[in-house]
């Protein structure tokens, strides 16, 4: 199982540590997501990977192989930047040979190869093509193939489908999996956005404030968050205060079996937080249920609909399926399942 492996990196700049004692695993042919907010540090770190920063402490290895000292354009790694930075001066075939051409491939070797890539990419025929002369998706598939073009053993992407509007950017982002998947090249893609790690990504590493919160397969992180943290980045949940004592927890003025909710070791700490995904709160009848409240709000997104219910002056909101009708200010019970819940510390 060679890959990356990122073991204790530290970076500092000046006395701001961007990245805090990271470490990380991805196992060859995955495709991995640095998901996090703005100034987590996920593109530093993604930098140090390339090359293009230098870690304070702690080391990257590739297939085994420390990387220390070598330079980024000695890693064989390719690298697709957020502004996508396309040379506007040279043409689709240009771009993407331009790899090849600093690296001293011949002529005949750089045609082969970027004939291969304008297959690869569904861009065949464009090669002659300005840059401007492209869609923002065209050039998306210009940017990945450049980056392929010298067959990278690690292939790393800075929110590069961040520029592109909503619809285009679903398409590239299956396209992009299918050719991750076709190619079973190693790669690591940094974002912000919870829905594309969910996904693209065999593997997600969701950082904040410089570390590393929880790292795992995707479906795992959403189940079973690490942490408060972690439970609301990663799509929505209710995070609900309550008090454990001995095998009872209290909440929104009922009380349950805890041993009901998924474990924690949480110590002395006896005040937590219960996360409960809207998926997982069922509205009944106003007289059934483990909790009672008052419809607050309802929105209906055809696929599906969205009620926000008050218990205990806690505003619980809930997915129903689609055709769903309630008025707000309608009396309901409320009750969870508690077995897909996690109680998380605060």
């Amino acid at each position: 199982m060679a890959g990356l492996v990122v073991s204790q990196v530290t970076k500092k700049f000046g006395t701001f540590e961007a990245l805090s004692n990271v470490s990380l695993e991805i196992a060859s042919g995955h495709l991995a997501c640095l998901l996090g907010p703005s100034g987590c540090g996920k593109t530093t770190l993604l930098r140090i990977v390339a090359g293009l920063e230098t870690p304070s402490n702690g080391e990257v290895y590739m297939d085994g192989q420390a990387l220390s000292g070598i330079p980024a354009h000695r890693r064989e790694f390719g690298m697709v930047f957020q502004s996508l930075a396309l040379f506007p001066h040279l043409s689709v075939a240009e771009n993407i040979a331009y790899p090849l051409t600093i690296r001293g491939a011949s002529r005949a070797q750089r045609a082969s190869r970027v004939g291969e890539m304008l297959e690869l990419v569904r861009l065949k025929g464009l090669g002659a093509r300005r840059i401007h002369q492209l869609s923002g998706g065209q050039r998306q598939r210009v940017a990945i193939a450049r980056g392929l073009a010298l067959n990278p053993k690690l292939f790393l992407l800075d929110e590069p489908l961040s520029a592109l509007d909503a619809k285009l950017r679903e398409h590239m982002q299956v396209e992009l999996r299918m050719l991750q998947q076709r190619l079973s090249v190693t790669t690591i893609l940094v974002t912000h956005d919870q829905r594309e790690a969910m996904t693209l990504a065999d593997h997600v590493i969701v950082m904040d404030q410089g570390k590393a919160q929880q790292s795992g397969p995707p479906l795992t992180i959403y189940r079973r968050p690490a942490n408060s943290f972690v439970a609301g980045f990663i799509g929505k949940t209710n995070l609900i205060p309550c008090h454990r004592q001995g095998n009872k927890l209290k909440l929104l003025g009922s009380e349950i079996q805890a041993d009901l909710v998924a474990a924690l070791d949480s110590g002395d700490c006896r005040d937590l937080l219960l996360s409960v995904r809207p998926e997982h709160v069922k509205i009944c009848a106003a007289n059934e249920g483990e909790f009672a409240g008052t419809v607050r709000f309802v929105r209906d997104l055809g696929s599906g609909v969205e009620i926000s219910v008050t218990i205990d002056a806690v505003d619980i909101r809930s997915s129903q399926p689609a055709g769903t009708t309630l008025q707000t200010g309608v009396q309901v019970g409320i009750s969870f399942e508690f077995p897909n819940c996690n109680l998380l510390m605060p």
